[in-house]
């Protein structure tokens, strides 16, 4: 009887089928977070295919499930363990489980802020406060309820980030401008984090757009950034946002979105002295923005 020949770097489905089984139960009884299963299942792995590819970040997680919960005793303390998480167990989770990491991960960070519910603000360590381990939980809403709780919450940017976020994920785009464009005033250079973490087409686009328009601001000065909500007014006309929802008096970035405001609501009123006192203005305040402006204009009888 001639023996059953196999190409070298061919799949032996009758030799790897029990550990892709095994793999299998241990991905089970991680996502059950049953510690005993899962170490029972790992070891049994183990002795089937020792020098499986995917053992060592199942142990991670094996060992994450079976040391957890991680210290928190102070914001601290509660950094280091964030850090642990999102270096070491996460990408282990997004390795190991694809798609399902997120749900693996949840119950961790959702830990992590009922924890440190209690704990006062600390600017040293912002990954620890409640606000950011819930929205990293998925609780969005009560991630907009925790930073609007702190201090001057409309001035602090760590509280704008999260807010601006939260509140994307929970009522999209739209429900989430004022806050951006907020933050923008407020911490222009932390605008571009934010809107990585949301993550919207429309927006990255729209903040591509700006840099292409506005060639006259330096790319490379963060504070730029300020201006975006004015030019965002003029790239969506039809966009109601008031002044009091948005800017902060006492900069020319936040007069000229005041002006940019007033003057769209002028518009639908006709030709009048207001409007070309507010545009001459506008003109004053920022030359190129009242080009950008104007630009758009020219073909109307204003």
């Amino acid at each position: 009887m001639s023996k059953r020949r196999t190409h070298p770097d061919q799949l032996d489905l009758f030799l790897h089928s029990g550990a892709v089984m095994l793999t299998n139960d241990v991905l089970d009884a991680l996502r059950a977070r049953d510690l005993e299963r899962t170490m029972r299942s790992l070891e049994r792995l183990r002795a089937e295919e020792a020098d499986g590819r995917a053992l060592g970040d199942l142990q991670v997680l094996c060992d994450a499930l079976r040391d957890w919960p991680y210290p928190a005793s102070d914001s601290a303390e509660t950094a280091r363990s964030v850090r642990k998480l999102e270096e070491t167990v996460q990408p282990a989770a997004r390795r190991a489980m694809g798609s399902c990491s997120a749900d693996f991960m949840r119950p961790f960070w959702r830990d992590l802020a009922t924890s440190v519910r209690q704990y006062p603000y600390d600017p040293a360590w912002p990954e620890a406060h409640c606000a950011a381990l819930l929205l990293r939980a998925g609780e969005d809403r009560a991630a907009e309820e925790a930073a609007a709780s702190l201090p001057d919450a409309e001035h602090q940017p760590n509280a704008l980030h999260w807010m601006a976020v939260a509140r994307y994920r929970a009522q999209g785009l739209e429900a989430s401008r004022p806050l951006l464009f907020r933050l923008a005033m407020v911490a222009p250079e932390r605008l571009l984090a934010a809107m990585n973490d949301i993550g919207d087409a429309t927006l990255q686009k729209d903040w591509e757009d700006f840099w292409a328009e506005c060639a006259w601001f330096d790319p490379q000065d963060q504070t730029s950034a300020c201006w975006f909500p004015a030019w965002s007014l003029l790239q969506h006309p039809g966009m109601r946002l008031t002044g009091d929802q948005v800017a902060l008096s006492g900069t020319a970035a936040s007069e000229a979105f005041a002006l940019v405001t007033r003057l769209l609501e002028l518009e639908t009123r006709g030709y009048s002295r207001a409007l070309v006192s507010a545009r001459s203005r506008l003109r004053d305040l920022e030359p190129n923005l009242f080009e950008c402006f104007m630009a758009r204009r020219r073909s109307s009888a204003f």
